[in-house]
């Protein structure tokens, strides 16, 4: 059994946004700096990560702290757009919307159902 949770737009951005934001208060911008001084390159595969590349242009001083978080975010965004592309591909995948207020009655009712089935046909 496949599950796949949906969501609005609106909270997908407020969740990445609060995330990315999380992210800085933890100190990804030390990390970085420390990676760098220990000899990683910024071309360096663990440099290209989302999110990442975008440090590299504001330690160079291209852009602020503000344009550095508006485009992480972007990606971020960007890149959750092609994943549910990519999975809503997937019929075997049972969705449900998370704003549903029942969606984990729901969920937990259908996987109950699957069980039922699946261990029947043992």
């Amino acid at each position: 059994m496949f599950i796949g949770l949906k969501t609005s737009k609106d909270l997908l951005k407020k969740r990445i946004s609060k995330r990315v934001l999380d992210r800085i208060k933890k100190g990804v911008e030390i990390e970085i700096a420390r990676l760098r001084r220990k000899g990683l390159n910024w071309c360096d595969q663990s440099m290209q990560s989302l999110g990442i590349v975008f440090w590299r242009e504001y330690f160079e001083g291209k852009i602020n702290k503000d344009e550095l978080i508006n485009k992480w975010i972007i990606s971020e965004l960007q890149y959750a757009k092609r994943q549910m592309t990519w999975f809503k591909k997937d019929k075997r995948i049972l969705w449900f919307d998370e704003e549903d207020p029942k969606y984990k009655l729901n969920m937990e009712n259908s996987i109950n159902k699957w069980y039922k089935s699946s261990v029947g046909s043992l």
